[in-house]
């Protein structure tokens, strides 16, 4: 090759060789979707703490507040994992609670004391969320339930200190009756006992494994109007077939217990689709609702047949108050008289039975009253 050639040659081959660098660079698919980020501003601004103290949850005694930090954004890692939706209600299978209990919400906690005008803080165990907060009749402690990350248990914090300590490694369910909201009310499936135990509702320990879904169909599967008008509002989660059913039962089903530090849970009665528990002021009793077949594929379960009972502290039937059948729509079950059912039984503070509303009957003539 004569020298001049050779020269141009080289000059091009160093001229290439970044070319070529570039090139074998891996870039990204402009035809493959991705995640994109806010600005920084922005992100700035979503992962600012947005919590303030808010006092309005006391102490029985009066002197501590419970003061919740919720975290009100989740991750992929916890918004990915298999959950059951069924009939209107989220639920997460592998930890039995509710979806929304498993992704955010109040991932941290401390007390305000009034007299000693101070913050006692509380630590909790990394990655897990609380709900249910219910305090002692003295004001010492405050029984909540830990949504830790692969199930849930009944803990305890002391309001003077803020150490905390596992009641029992029971597993709740924390599906049906747990508090799904973020907010400070009563919870209706952690009740505290004139002896200074727990009562609340934990997976059933011989319940078996999850119900299989028998891929094989025994016929066609089909949908039937009812015969009579039956107005429905725009669900999202419908339960579809029998075996959505059986699920719903699966991670709906608890069983009544009584805990104690130390010993093993006392188990009360039989498991049942229970969505609320109160126990009477002198401890004798307890107020239960729970939800009862059949389901519908037309509503939610929110309108499911229900029964509320008064069971004794070993968690027989003493009374049943009501019965309300299964509701679709705004079409009422058989029996169900709106003007004079009795509803939200609750026990009265002085302990003197339950109190609960009843519709008024209407006054003759009175066409035009509201239902």
């Amino acid at each position: 090759m004569p020298p001049i050639a050779r020269s141009l040659f080289l000059i091009l081959v160093a001229a290439a060789a970044p070319l070529v660098a570039q090139q074998t660079v891996p870039t990204s698919n402009p035809d493959e979707p991705e995640y994109i980020l806010p600005s920084a501003d922005i992100q700035r601004i979503l992962h600012t703490d947005k919590n303030f103290a808010t006092l309005d949850y006391v102490s029985p005694d009066g002197d501590h507040f419970l003061v919740p930090k919720v975290n009100e954004l989740s991750t992929l890692a916890l918004m990915s994992k298999k959950t059951l939706r069924l009939a209107e209600m989220e639920l997460r299978p592998q930890t039995n609670r509710l979806w929304v209990l498993d992704t955010w919400g109040i991932y941290d906690f401390r007390f305000y004391s009034l007299k000693d005008r101070r913050f006692v803080d509380v630590d909790l165990p990394e990655g897990s969320f609380a709900s249910d907060f219910t305090w002692s009749p003295d004001g010492a402690r405050i029984a909540f339930l830990a949504h830790l990350p692969d199930h849930t248990e009944v803990w305890t914090a002391d309001a003077a200190t803020g150490k905390t300590r596992s009641w029992s490694t029971a597993p709740v369910m924390a599906t049906a009756a747990a508090n799904a909201g973020q907010g400070q009310r009563a919870s209706e499936m952690l009740q505290w006992t004139p002896e200074g135990t727990l009562l609340t509702l934990l997976v059933p320990p011989a319940r078996g494994p999850e119900p299989v879904d028998d891929r094989m169909p025994q016929g066609p599967l089909t949908r039937h109007t009812r015969p009579e008008p039956v107005p429905n509002p725009t669900y999202r989660f419908l339960m579809r077939d029998e075996h959505d059913e059986d699920l719903f039962e699966y991670y709906t089903t608890s069983q009544l217990a009584e805990l104690s530090p130390g010993k093993k849970p006392a188990l009360l009665g039989s498991p049942s689709m229970y969505e609320s528990i109160s126990l009477s002021p002198d401890g004798r009793d307890v107020l239960a609702v729970h939800m009862e077949r059949p389901f519908s594929f037309l509503t939610s379960y929110r309108g499911f047949p229900r029964r509320t009972e008064v069971l004794d502290r070993k968690g027989a039937v003493v009374s049943t108050l009501a019965y309300a059948p299964l509701r679709e729509g705004n079409m009422r079950g058989p029996g169900d008289d709106a003007g004079s059912a009795r509803r939200d039984f609750a026990w009265r503070p002085d302990g003197a039975g339950l109190a609960y509303l009843q519709r008024a009957p209407k006054a003759h003539g009175d066409a035009g009253a509201a239902n």
